[in-house]
């Protein structure tokens, strides 16, 4: 047998395939076509003021039914041993920072969100970088309700920082320093640690080149101190990614609510 007998014996192959194939698709549609006549000539008739109330009906239900499977997906949350893969915290962490962000922070719980829900999509959506849309897709909220709740949060959150982000205090050493072993008196005049960091961000195409430095995205120089078990003292942002650590530094000591460095 030539190779042009192969082709050709391939060839008639292929072919029958296609018309198989084809005639598969075919009988699918057939028969789709013919179940959906089915569906329309057995749906009944009813009028206007009828088929408005039933689409009222239908609404609540709805409404209903996405607010149990909201109620129960934060139940099964909070309960559940990945709750830390979720929010990156766990059950007890989760409840107390609701509690503090409600009577220190002024978060308030609204007619259809409580204080719970909105602090669980906020720590989700920082968790795993989610977008709005994807949030609001999943929540069945609008995006403009998930933005809004969002900001909402993190307003309560900077509502806390005066309470939990204080720099070291100038003439007493740190407990966690005096009361170790391992640091005490090695680390007697240290106060925490101070480094700098590159967190991505959005900004427009003509910003863009001032804040992609070493990196192949825009991203934000970040200066944060923290004390040795790992609270955070103060945090510096809004400097762009090509910006110099030595220039955040400065400007760190030399601003209005500066980094304190005891001498």
């Amino acid at each position: 047998m030539t190779s042009q007998d192969n082709q050709r014996r391939k060839l008639v192959i292929l072919v029958k395939h296609l018309q198989n194939l084809a005639f598969v698709y075919l009988a699918g549609f057939i028969l789709y076509q013919i179940a959906l006549n089915k569906i329309e000539n057995s749906t009944p008739q009813v009028s206007d003021e009828e088929e408005e109330v039933g689409h009222d009906d239908n609404e609540e239900e709805n409404a209903q039914t996405i607010q149990i499977a909201r109620d129960t997906l934060l139940s099964n949350l909070v309960k559940s041993k990945k709750c830390r893969d979720i929010i990156r915290m766990d059950p007890r962490a989760f409840f107390i920072l609701c509690r503090k962000l409600e009577v220190e922070g002024g978060l308030r719980a609204t007619r259809q969100l409580n204080v719970q829900e909105q602090v669980a999509r906020f720590l989700y959506t920082l968790g795993h970088n989610t977008k709005h849309r994807v949030m609001s897709f999943f929540f069945h909220r609008g995006r403009s309700t998930i933005s809004r709740d969002f900001h909402r949060v993190i307003n309560a959150l900077i509502e806390l920082e005066a309470t939990h982000l204080k720099q070291p205090n100038r003439s007493t050493t740190p407990s966690e320093i005096t009361n170790s072993s391992r640091f005490f008196p090695y680390f007697k005049d240290c106060v925490g640690a101070i480094d700098g960091t590159h967190f991505r961000i959005k900004i427009n195409s003509k910003e863009a080149p001032k804040y992609r430095g070493r990196k192949d995205i825009p991203t934000m120089n970040v200066l944060a101190a923290c004390t040795l078990n790992l609270k955070f003292t103060y945090v510096l942002v809004g400097w762009a990614g090509t910006t110099s650590d030595s220039k955040i530094m400065k400007n760190a000591l030399r601003r209005r609510n500066p980094l304190i460095i005891p001498e």
